[in-house]
């Protein structure tokens, strides 16, 4: 497969940088590994996800892929982002107020990955792939936790602050980083403009 098939059926054309993201992040999880995708802040790293759950969805059966964010309204951001190319049916929400669990993609709040393991555990469905957006908050007890619990066949979180305030700190839950995106790749590349201190 090219890295051109990946994006096939996208609503979007994909940046330069995503293109170039997508087959190392396949590649490096196909290997077995667990990483960061580090990209700067209105890089497109919701697209990027969109793509990899694209991707994964016709190989993942009855497996969940699931994906997890730290508040209710990034949930309902990636779900429309995600249902734009999916479609509706696909992609499920999962906070209070919102146990779309049956769906193939489940897009689940952090406080209420708990509850959602315990349902896919008592419906017997495993999970193929797991996301982490803003995968800083894996260093949280809930994600400490649940994570090893959820037992995911790839793991990858994606994230514009990939390392902690102390050097010797690190995010446990993964062996490196995938992909770096800076901001002066993203100037450099007309992604984002320059920044400018007022």
């Amino acid at each position: 497969m090219t890295d051109t098939d990946y994006w096939q059926g996208a609503p979007w054309v994909p940046r330069a940088w995503q293109r170039a993201a997508l087959p190392v992040i396949i590649d490096r999880l196909r290997q077995g590994r667990r990483g960061i995708v580090s990209a700067t802040m209105g890089s497109g790293k919701s697209i990027l996800q969109t793509a990899l759950v694209a991707t994964a969805l016709p190989k993942a059966g009855d497996r969940a892929i699931v994906v997890t964010a730290p508040r209710q309204a990034l949930v309902s951001q990636l779900a429309g982002t995600m249902r734009a190319w999916l479609g509706d049916e696909a992609v499920g929400r999962y906070f209070e107020g919102a146990k779309e669990h049956d769906r193939p993609v489940v897009i689940a709040c952090n406080a209420s990955v708990s509850s959602l393991r315990d349902t896919l555990e008592e419906r017997g469905r495993r999970v193929a792939l797991l996301i982490c957006d803003e995968a800083h908050g894996t260093q949280g007890a809930t994600l400490q936790a649940e994570i090893p619990k959820l037992a995911p066949a790839a793991l990858v979180g994606f994230t514009a602050t990939p390392f902690r305030s102390a050097p010797r700190e690190s995010l446990e839950l993964f062996d490196e980083v995938f992909v770096r995106y800076t901001l002066a790749d993203a100037v450099r590349d007309g992604v984002l403009v320059p920044m400018r201190h007022e």
